[in-house]
């Protein structure tokens, strides 16, 4: 293609030509891919697996790619021909192909001295994926090339300095077809030609390659850059080029390939005709009908696609995989909230106390656990076919209570103690520990010449419960005739209405008959001082009496063992008139009418 240099100085067209000296610059645009599937120029995202290598002879003709025309017509052909096979090789380490470029010329011709054969500019490639178009649909990749000024052939075939290119690289497969592009910057030495400034440029190829067959195809290839000191200003530093192949596998990794291209514009390193030839040593054909990522050479089921799950991924075939069902329960069957199921073997499973999932067959371990439970641990196999279903139960694990005793002092007390319906534990140096199931219990504290003490617990699972109990001496003694009382029973003044400081004393008395079914009956008997009318006296007593019955029925005492009964003023202890009798004589007696027939009493004190 002619190159119209001169074309915005009209004032030299009518001049002599002037004196034009071979540039220093790279007028061969074309680089073979080194390792495109379906294009000759346009690289595409694609990255053989790990350790694949790709080997390339490419031969190339291009005929006049840097002409200098003047406005009179006449021309000068810095380079007519040039005739160069580029040696390309690549090998790719995992996601990344590492690649080299070595052109040389066996032929170049110039209308002016220089020419001939050498060596051209060494490229260092490199590309990383991004996007594997297989998985994700569309690839995308990353590329780096370094040009080395390494050229040797006198011809404007070689940059002075380093060169370089940075760039993205995006493809996309339509069944047959498959659709590339490049965009991105090259780096150059800065060179004048007459009017042009060759300096960096923005470079863009577009491509796509269509399969006739499993074994050919045509390709299209357009490419193209811009000077970003003049983008659109001069032609002639804007070459845009195309170029039509196609390819064929003679065997699985031989491969040839040839196409012919034109340049459509006047710009520098755009020919009027190249030719290009090419025999590659290549990967073998990557087809993947599945779309699973497996190369259907290596694929034992190529039309159903592998599902990555982490178990034999490498075979391309779906996994068979056995549906699980795990049940965590307590001991009435119900499900624990909170509670986690961890499986673990060829594949995990975490879940809570109804967990489903469906894992690959193999030896498995399941660890059911909830904080407050005993852990269970099981072991099981999941076998191809049959599903599995696992019901564990927790246990709650056990509740710690440290019961401490000590008398009214604060100093330990032997005792013990009952909780709930267990048997008596006795306490050393006033201390006692028992493990019982979480739940609600009454603990109850008795030790000799003391009250004895009740109160409820709730004790949650695993945890530790202090229980410190300070005994008082005790208010009351049983004998065969009653039961004897130490203290009394206060009422308001002249009231049937309990003080509550009475309330401990009464407690006690309720005790007894709780510790004494044996005590069928027990009359509770009112009096009074003589003191006011005999009458409201009398049922001042049967009131207060009355009040007493009902407090112990509170307590839980069976009020079929309880009768009540007033005196008032009638059975005096003491028959003086004085502040010391009427306080005497102010008083609850409790009597035992009926024992049952088989009685275990102690002593009277």
């Amino acid at each position: 293609m002619y190159l119209l240099l001169l074309a915005a100085l009209p004032s030299l067209w009518a001049q002599d030509a002037p004196n034009v000296q071979m540039p220093d610059l790279d007028a061969q645009a074309f680089r073979p891919s080194i390792d495109s599937r379906s294009t000759l120029w346009t690289d595409d995202a694609f990255v053989a697996p790990g350790g694949a290598v790709s080997l390339r002879l490419a031969g190339n003709w291009a005929h006049a790619p840097l002409v200098v025309r003047w406005g009179d017509g006449e021309t000068l052909n810095l380079v007519r021909d040039s005739v160069n096979l580029d040696l390309l090789a690549g090998v790719t380490f995992w996601r990344l192909r590492v690649g080299a470029d070595l052109p040389l010329y066996l032929l170049s011709t110039s209308d002016i001295e220089g020419g001939g054969g050498g060596l051209g500019d060494i490229g260092l490639d490199i590309r990383g994926s991004i996007l594997d178009e297989r998985k994700s649909g569309v690839g995308l990749a990353l590329n780096g090339r370094l040009d080395l000024p390494t050229a040797t052939v006198d011809a404007a075939l070689g940059s002075p300095g380093l060169g370089g290119e940075l760039g993205v690289i995006a493809s996309k497969g339509f069944g047959d077809l498959l659709l590339a592009a490049n965009l991105g910057t090259r780096f150059l030495t800065e060179t004048q030609l007459v009017n042009v400034e060759v300096d960096d440029q923005f470079f863009y190829r577009v491509g796509g390659g269509y399969a006739l067959t499993d074994a050919a195809g045509l390709s299209l290839d357009v490419a193209g850059h811009l000077n970003y000191n003049a983008p659109f200003g001069n032609p002639a530093a804007n070459p845009l080029e195309g170029l039509v192949g196609g390819w064929y596998r003679i065997q699985e990794r031989l491969v040839v390939r040839g196409g012919v291209g034109h340049g459509f514009t006047q710009g520098i390193a755009s020919p009027d005709l190249r030719l290009v030839a090419m025999v590659g040593w290549e990967p073998p054909d990557d087809t993947d009908t599945d779309g699973d990522g497996i190369l259907d050479a290596k694929d034992s089921c190529p039309e159903q696609p592998e599902d990555a799950d982490g178990w034999e991924d490498r075979d391309g075939c779906p996994d068979p995989s056995v549906p699980l069902t795990v049940h965590i329960v307590d001991g009435e069957g119900n499900p624990i909230p909170g509670a986690v199921a961890d499986v673990s073997g060829p594949e995990s499973l975490v879940g809570g106390p109804e967990t489903t999932g469906e894992l690959h067959p193999g030896a498995y371990k399941l660890d059911a656990s909830l904080g407050g439970y005993l852990p269970v641990v099981q072991e099981f196999q999941l076998t191809e076919g049959e599903p599995k279903e696992i019901t564990i139960v927790l246990e709650a694990a056990p509740a710690t209570v440290d019961v401490v005793v000590v008398g009214p002092d604060g100093q330990p007390v032997d005792a013990t103690f009952t909780i709930g319906e267990g048997e008596p534990v006795a306490t050393k140096s006033g201390q006692g520990t028992v493990q019982l199931l979480p739940g609600a219990y009454e603990i109850t504290v008795r030790s000799e010449g003391y009250a004895v003490d009740s109160r409820e617990l709730s004790l949650e699972p695993g945890e530790t419960e202090v229980v410190k109990v300070q005994l008082r001496p005790t208010q009351v003694a049983l004998t065969v005739e009653k039961i004897e009382v130490k203290g009394e029973v206060y009422f308001d003044t002249a009231k049937a209405t309990i003080k509550s400081e009475s309330n401990p004393l009464l407690d006690e008395v309720a005790q007894v008959l709780k510790d004494h079914p044996e005590i069928l009956r027990l009359r509770i008997e009112g009096h009074t001082d003589s003191r006011g009318d005999a009458a409201y006296n009398l049922q001042l007593s049967k009131d207060r009496a009355a009040a007493v019955r009902a407090y112990l029925e509170a307590k839980g005492v069976d009020a079929a063992r309880l009768e009540s009964e007033g005196f008032g003023e009638s059975k005096p202890l003491d028959k003086r008139e004085n502040a010391a009798a009427w306080e005497k004589n102010r008083r609850v007696d409790f009597f035992v009418k009926q024992w049952a027939e088989q009685q275990t009493l102690p002593a009277a004190e």
